[in-house]
């Protein structure tokens, strides 16, 4: 095997720069011709620093962990995917890689051993995701702990939140103030969902009407997929029927309602009007015309955020929380456009 001084002497380069030249941290530093010439080299060798060696000198393990609460939901979400792409990206390129732990009883007390035993330099996780025992441990370590969450929630902790107020103040902009109390926010029995029908009521214009539907999903607490979205909205499609316009905690809640609404000869997008969020229609490399308006939170932009601030945190270089801003994308299940001037509005100035 290749040597860093081996290295140095095939391409007359000294071994600090080969050193630098294949180190993410530090690559940037080097010209990229230079670094050219030294990557040939190891390509040809088949090298590439030994990252347990970098451990034992550096005194890190070079390695984020990831905390799930509930893997087997959250991996088989798609959006989950986007984010662990996000994160894994972002890792790769500072020469880290992340690790994954179920927290989760009883999984949860192994878990707390991993942590106490410093397995990772840094860990990302959703503090409403899992167990106090997991936070409380994940807390107490010496290692930085990045959390998930919405704007204004666990602002003492580092990490990154989303930030739904402007996509939804977007929203409020768009709809006639003749439908006050003909909107209905459908959700499932979730605490995520919660925090956006919060968002939902802070944002809206003063006196302005909004009802709320809780649609019972097989799992109680989320959207799964399509189907059980339009089992569920299909025992209150009387209900559902009364509304304009039908705001959704997610992209699949909007869909099933969307094929629920059709059995009973109603069209979405001109019956009665529909937004999502998550923007999912988007994936998959489909090639279909997406329908569904929706707020498209970014969720792998969402996971670079949280790993760059697992890198920075390590580094010591910042421990400021980090906001990401969602967007309201328009389509065809509620094409309206924004108000000019606002006086389509019950009151033109938003609650704080």
């Amino acid at each position: 095997m290749l040597t860093i001084r081996e290295i140095a002497k095939k391409t007359g380069l000294s071994t600090a720069t080969v050193s630098r030249a294949l180190d993410s941290r530090f690559a940037g530093k080097v010209k990229e011709s230079t670094r050219k010439r030294i990557m040939t080299v190891c390509d040809r060798g088949n090298y590439r620093p030994s990252i347990t060696g970098r451990s034992f000198s550096m005194k890190k393990t070079y390695k984020v962990g990831m905390i799930f609460g509930s893997i087997e939901r959250d991996l088989g979400n798609p959006l989950c995917g986007l984010f662990m792409r996000g994160v894994c990206d972002e890792l790769q390129k500072a020469g880290y890689t992340a690790i994954v732990m179920h927290a989760a009883p009883p999984q949860d007390r192994g878990v707390i051993d991993l942590l106490r035993s410093q397995v990772a330099d840094a860990y990302i996780l959703g503090t409403s995701m899992i167990s106090e025992p997991v936070l409380d441990s994940a807390l107490n370590s010496d290692t930085p702990v990045i959390s998930l969450g919405s704007a204004g929630q666990n602002c003492n902790l580092t990490g990154v939140r989303h930030n739904l107020e402007p996509a939804y103040r977007d929203i409020w902009s768009r709809i006639p103030a003749s439908w006050s109390g003909k909107i209905a926010f459908c959700q499932a029995r979730m605490s995520m969902a919660d925090d956006k029908f919060s968002v939902l009521r802070q944002t809206a214009p003063t006196g302005f009407k909004c009802g709320r539907i809780l649609l019972e999903f097989p799992c109680l607490d989320f959207c799964f997929d399509r189907f059980s979205a339009r089992t569920a909205a299909i025992s209150l499609l009387d209900r559902l029927a009364e509304y304009k316009l039908l705001w959704c905690g997610s992209d699949l809640t909007a869909l099933g309602i969307k094929d629920a609404l059709e059995t009973i000869g109603l069209t979405a997008g001109k019956d009665i009007f529909l937004i999502g969020n998550d923007n999912l229609e988007c994936l998959g490399g489909s090639g279909m015309q997406p329908f569904l308006s929706t707020v498209d939170e970014h969720m792998e932009e969402y996971g670079r955020l949280a790993a760059a601030q697992a890198v920075n945190c390590i580094d010591r270089e910042t421990d400021m929380p980090m906001i990401l801003d969602a967007d309201y994308i328009v389509r065809e299940s509620f094409p309206y456009e924004r108000s000019r001037p606002r006086k389509l509005l019950l009151n033109s100035v938003f609650r704080n």
